[in-house]
């Protein structure tokens, strides 16, 4: 459970690192992210689709990675090690090695880019905040209450959901991060456990074998007159 704790410690610590170098968010020169081309509420319903899909693409590349006997497990290591952070923008040449390769499931790696769409999101989403969408006021409702008072309580409740929804993903893509973390360390392990127990299995059947053909020798030799063999 320590060596868990201190490894979830060190990971966070590098996320804390990601966002204080990413600035003005001009390390990536990626497309738009789908949520960043609405700017209703919408928003928030691709930025989940697209966060859920990056984990499970990323997941299942591990697992594909794991079970193909000639898989390439250097994309599970992260293209850096600690001496490449000590360099001059050590970390932005590290996490843009994870942006040129995009089939690096490292957790490194994969928190580099949930950091990359969540930060991006959190940007979009402030400049949501304030606005309203006139589309959805009815006419009928503009006919029976003041216009004024329909756009603020429009836009109390769109900001109140947009702030709740920045601390809610945050406290989620920390909480995946760590589970993600976890699951590297853990399957694996559990691989190579599966690998023993299938070569014990195939041990087994063979000392079993040898058995069957150990008990067709008797158990003692009759009418020997030499104790040596000839």
């Amino acid at each position: 459970m320590k060596f868990f704790k201190k490894i979830l410690v060190t990971f966070i610590t590098a996320i804390i690192t990601t966002v204080v170098v990413y600035g003005g968010y001009t390390i990536y020169a990626a497309d738009k992210y789908d949520f960043e081309e609405t700017v209703d509420i919408s928003t928030m319903m691709f930025y989940h689709d697209g966060m859920n899909d990056l984990f499970n693409e990323s997941l299942a590349s591990v697992v594909s990675i794991l079970v193909d006997p000639n898989g390439d497990l250097s994309k599970l290591n992260s293209p850096c090690g600690a001496a490449n952070f000590q360099e001059p923008d050590g970390t932005a040449k590290c996490e843009k090695k994870c942006i040129d390769d995009p089939g690096n499931v490292s957790t490194y790696c994969v928190s580099v880019r949930s950091m990359d769409m969540y930060l991006k999101y959190v940007v979009h989403l402030g400049t949501i905040l304030g606005s309203v969408n006139f589309e959805n006021l009815w006419f009928s409702e503009m006919r029976l209450n003041p216009a004024t008072d329909l756009v603020y309580r429009q836009i109390l409740a769109r900001d109140t959901l947009i702030n709740d929804d920045i601390e809610k993903s945050r406290r989620v893509l920390e909480a995946t991060l760590g589970a993600y973390n976890e699951f590297m360390i853990a399957y694996p392990v559990h691989r190579q456990y599966q690998d023993v127990i299938r070569n014990l299995i195939k041990y087994k059947n063979k000392l079993k074998d040898i058995r069957e053909y150990a008990i067709q020798f008797p158990s003692t030799f009759i009418d020997t007159t030499s104790t040596k063999c000839s």
